[in-house]
């Protein structure tokens, strides 16, 4: 539901530009501690990609969103210490099994018991099975060095210094591992081409990267965590977590205020000032949080004559992550009445790169959530698979191509899903420009690749070289994802707060 309209004062303590979970965290955090807080969001309601619509009989989740962790059960579950400070309880729903993959000849369950899903893998790879054990093993014993890093305030490009330096028993373990790779394991095992493509998708799924860029810690917290904590779905849609952290924020004395597009960013002597919407009205502010990504923020929100060459451009060091082209489909419940989990991976060609592979994607949510769907005899389908913007390029015959792409991707599916092409209605598409639109990220992408250049600990943190302003979400270590997104709000709520004292520039 669009939020009231609010009277906009000229000055805040903080100015947070953006209404997505990142930012909304900042805000209720900062509200709660006593700061005066005004979140400015473009469009008619927060969220951002954590958003939902209706179509006919259907929710939809904007875009197929599901939470990873969730559990509560381990140190690395982000979320769960943002949902605690914030006092907010949800019902969080798991996806059980977390996920069912299809190739073009084998139908593999992802388990959320490690050792089931390994007796799947022993069924159709037993000569691998020694290998597989010992790959698991490994990737397990990365999770729990991870485990032991203490979770230090910044969590960025020092971490693992300051980790070695105070933690000399974690020394060896992180300089041993820090450095390798996804591929280095695989090497190590002599894996099939089939084996490694199966896994690769699986991690792929959620980082867009190849498997020489895949820093094996990465592989490790992604794959041990699905076992260790599990796929979760908000009961009702995942927009409901992004409103309750919206109520908390309005009931902490944070003003949040929709339909309000910031146009620049007040800079003077390389100090965030304040902030000039669209309509030129100007809101002054002692520090400005910018929850649109890095990207967006230094070429998009500063005049270029603030920033010098390297400022500019050491903020986009790391590639984006590719987009995605979504349909959003009514399907017939018999067609999906086989389908073991609502997660689905489809692989319709093994391949050494997942982007050949034409990986796509099905999430049924109406099959966790049954209330998603006012019509008992359909369910709601998320079909996505990666795309390139560059591809989408131009606007003509866009919407036959886009019509054309859909009916090959409906064709593919026919194989796992038969009858899905002609008992399904397509009620809405979007390309990756579609995407930019919606969202104002650069080529629709949802973040930057989080790959072997990067790491787990060199992603950006949340102060930028313009003092004042701040950055949350996924431009920001953790910040991928609905958990880490969240995360990284509290991070840069928690930085201001320690700077509290700090003497501000007249």
């Amino acid at each position: 539901m669009p939020d009231e309209k609010v009277p906009i004062r000229n000055k805040y303590n903080i100015v947070v530009i953006g209404g997505g979970i990142g930012g909304l965290v900042s805000g209720a955090i900062l509200a709660r501690n006593g700061f005066s807080v005004a979140i400015l969001e473009k469009n008619d309601r927060v969220g951002g990609t954590i958003s939902n619509f209706v179509d006919g009989d259907c929710l939809f989740d904007l875009f197929g969103t599901y939470i990873y962790g969730g559990g509560f059960a381990e140190p690395l579950n982000f979320l769960r210490q943002v949902l605690d400070i914030l006092n907010i309880k949800i019902d969080l729903i798991p996806i059980d099994p977390p996920m069912t993959i299809y190739t073009p000849d084998k139908n593999i369950t992802l388990y959320r018991d490690r050792k089931e899903f390994l007796r799947e893998l022993f069924e159709y790879y037993p000569s691998y099975r020694r290998e597989l054990n010992e790959f698991y093993e490994e990737l397990n014993e990365l999770y729990e060095i991870l485990l032991e890093i203490p979770q230090y305030r910044p969590m960025g490009r020092f971490t693992v210094l300051k980790t070695a330096v105070l933690h000399p028993h974690l020394s060896e373990k992180l300089l041993f591992n820090s450095f390798n790779t996804l591929n280095k394991i695989y090497k190590k095992y002599g894996f099939s081409d089939e084996i490694r493509s199966i896994i690769d998708n699986i991690i792929a799924h959620y980082t867009l990267l190849r498997p020489y860029e895949i820093p094996a810690f990465l592989a490790a917290y992604l794959l041990i965590g699905i076992h260790r904590e599990g796929l979760y779905y908000t009961k009702g849609s995942n927009s409901i977590l992004v409103d309750e952290i919206a109520r908390v924020a309005r009931e902490a004395g944070a003003e949040i205020i929709t339909g309000a597009e910031v146009k620049e960013i007040l800079i003077s002597n390389n100090y965030a000032r304040g902030v000039i919407l669209k309509s030129d009205r100007v809101i002054h502010a002692d520090r400005i949080i910018s929850n649109t990504t890095a990207y967006n923020t230094f070429t998009r929100l500063i005049n270029r004559r603030y920033l010098s060459d390297n400022i500019r451009h050491r903020f986009d060091v790391i590639e984006d992550a590719d987009s995605f082209f979504y349909i959003y489909l009514k399907a017939e419940k018999e067609i999906l009445k086989g389908l073991r989990s609502p997660n689905v991976l489809f692989i319709p060609r093994l391949a050494s790169d997942f982007m050949e592979s034409g990986i796509i994607r099905v999430f049924v949510p109406s099959m966790i959530d049954s209330s998603l769907t006012r019509d008992g005899s359909s369910h709601n389908l998320i079909v996505s698979t990666p795309q390139q913007a560059a591809k989408w390029s131009g606007k003509s015959h866009r919407e036959s191509k886009a019509r054309s792409f859909i009916e090959r991707l409906l064709n593919s599916l026919e194989n796992i899903l038969p009858g899905i092409k002609e008992g399904s209605e397509v009620l809405r598409y979007y390309t990756p420009l579609d995407i930019e639109l919606i969202t104002g990220r650069e080529d629709g992408t949802f973040g930057k690749k989080m790959d072997f250049r990067q790491g787990l600990y060199n992603r950006g943190g949340n102060k930028t070289v313009i003092e004042n302003l701040y950055l949350a979400g996924d431009s920001t270590f953790p910040g991928q994802g609905i958990s880490m997104a969240a995360y990284s709000g509290k991070l840069c709520a928690e930085l201001i707060i320690k700077e509290r004292g700090k003497k501000l520039p007249i």
